[in-house]
């Protein structure tokens, strides 16, 4: 789970550039051309020493095939295999006959010819990272596709960048524990767990990135501290992300950002890491007044969408008129039956003496079972008579 997890997450973050730590409303010195300040040279040092790498296992791979070495050749694959290049892995894993190493042979084909591909693919895009009209955005994109044939697609190459504002992230990272000073006056103990589990019940990516932390650290992995820094960078500021104080003022490019810091972390260095999720949000004010219109039906004493649906006792093939007005009739009877409360009949004291009561559902044509206590009224009349006489 935890594997799976982390190769979601990475999956679904994004490089950090210098420019995700910029308010829009502010100007920095960075390049035209390199808004990101990403450092091109160095990603593209590190993709040729990937590219050198491989070159080195599929050398030693094709030696092994040459001396048709069953143990080195099982070895150079899993080399292979364990550098990430994908289907790899040795075919055959016990056996030294000649079936075993004809199938490792032609294992070494078919990997040798990919590699091929893999690598004249990789000169076309490495002449383009060359030229000197691609701009470094574009070399950036070219060099983190050209590392991922040798590596697989879920590998993600991190480049590294500068701060831009450099003078600005080091007094918002000098100050960030003012930011949560005023929310551990307000009873909450732990504001950025809180506030992770919150963001993680209605966004995915953070959901994701909740259960990485929560996995690593029953695995007895550390995880790390995770701080909030703000920029702009005011004194005395709070974070906008938990419950800030009355009169706080909110500038409207301010980035409320949750780092998650290797201990090592200095502003001065040079910086690599992941987006995981961005979102803007407004914030509400605490009062408005508002305006609402809306279409009122005023009830009445018709019930709406009624249908009184008649169906007669005996199928003649037509209506009868006398079917017809009974049904009526006896609608009208029941209502009135219906719109009796148990309180109402309480006020009626000549009624009490017959209550409690129950008033069950008939019909007339005794098409289904029912309970007509009308059929009772003769018995019940000449129990009565019989008193009476007595």
């Amino acid at each position: 789970p935890l594997a799976n997890a982390i190769r979601e997450l990475a999956g679904k973050s994004r490089p950090l550039q210098a420019q995700d730590f910029v308010p829009t409303s502010k100007e920095v010195s960075a390049p035209a051309d390199n808004p990101g300040n990403i450092d091109v040279v160095e990603l593209q040092g590190r993709v040729t020493g990937i590219r050198a790498e491989f070159d080195t296992l599929f050398g030693d791979l094709q030696n092994a095939a040459n001396a048709a070495d069953v143990a080195a050749l099982r070895q150079s694959l899993i080399a292979i295999a364990n550098a990430g290049f994908v289907h790899a892995f040795p075919l055959t894993a016990f056996g030294s006959d000649q079936a075993h190493l004809d199938m490792l042979l032609a294992q070494n084909t078919s990997l040798q010819q990919r590699y091929a591909d893999t690598t004249a693919e990789y000169d076309k895009n490495l002449a383009r990272v060359n030229d000197a009209a691609t701009k470094p955005p574009q070399k950036v994109g070219l060099l983190r596709d050209m590392a991922k044939p040798f590596l697989g697609d879920d590998f993600v190459v991190l480049p590294r960048f500068s701060f831009t504002n450099l003078s600005e992230i080091v007094a918002a990272f000098g100050d960030r524990d003012q930011l949560l000073k005023y929310i551990g006056t307000q009873g909450v103990p732990l504001p950025i767990d809180e506030w992770l589990h919150g963001v993680s019940l209605v966004r995915q990516t953070m959901h994701t990135f909740g259960l990485v932390r929560m996995l690593s650290e029953t695995f007895g992995a550390k995880f790390g501290d995770c701080h909030p820094i703000q920029l702009p960078y005011r004194s005395n500021d709070t974070w906008l992300g938990v419950e800030f104080p009355e009169g706080t003022t909110i500038v409207h490019d301010t980035i409320a950002m949750l780092q998650c810091l290797p201990q090592s972390f200095t502003p001065a260095g040079a910086q690599c890491g992941f987006l995981i999720e961005e979102w803007t949000e407004t914030l509400p004010q605490k009062e408005e007044v508002t305006g609402i219109t809306f279409n009122y039906d005023t009830p009445n004493s018709t019930a709406a969408n009624a249908v009184l649906l008649a169906v007669t006792p005996v199928e003649t093939g037509h209506w009868s008129w006398d079917n017809l007005v009974g049904t009526a009739l006896d609608t009208f009877e029941r209502a009135k039956l219906r719109v009796v409360e148990p309180d109402m009949i309480d006020t009626l004291t000549r009624v009490a003496p017959l209550l409690p009561a129950t008033i069950a559902e008939f019909t007339t044509g005794k098409s289904t079972i029912n309970l007509d206590y009308a059929r009772n009224l003769a018995s019940v009349n000449a129990a009565t008579l019989e008193l009476s006489r007595k």
